[in-house]
C-alpha cells in the first residue's frame, strides 16, 4: 500500500506494550506522536494531529478518556475518536496497528 507520495507503508515498531499504561496516553515516535488507548489488552491509535487545524494535541489534553485540543477546544472520545464537542464533529484519524511478539507496530 502506498500514500499520495508513493511511498511505501510498513510496519514499525513503536513500543513494547508493558510500557502502555491502561487508559490514554500520548508516545512519541520518528519525529511524530500518537494517542494510544489500552483497556486491558485491547489497544487503540489515533494521529496526534486535530483533523481542525492540524494542530499537534500535547499529552496535557488528556482528561480522563477525553481529549481537548487546546486550539479551540475540540473535544474527542479517546473509546472511539469521535469528537463529541465543538466543530464539525470530525474524528481523529486512527492509525492502523497490531501486536505482535508483545511489541505495538503501527502501519506507516
Amino acid at each position: 500500500m502506498s500514500d499520495s507520495l508513493g511511498e511505501r507503508k510498513q510496519w514499525t515498531q513503536l513500543i513494547h506494550v508493558d510500557e502502555v499504561e491502561q487508559g490514554a496516553s500520548r508516545i512519541e515516535y520518528a519525529k511524530k506522536a500518537c494517542f494510544v488507548v489500552r483497556d486491558e489488552e485491547t489497544f487503540l491509535v489515533f494521529d496526534s494531529i486535530c483533523p481542525h487545524r492540524n494542530v499537534n494535541i500535547p499529552s496535557d489534553a488528556i482528561q480522563g478518556m477525553t481529549l481537548v485540543c487546546p486550539m479551540h477546544q475540540w473535544k474527542f472520545n479517546l473509546e472511539n475518536g469521535e469528537c463529541i464537542e465543538k466543530g464539525n464533529y470530525a474524528p481523529l484519524n486512527k492509525i492502523q496497528h497490531k501486536v505482535e511478539n508483545g511489541m505495538l507496530y503501527l502501519f506507516l
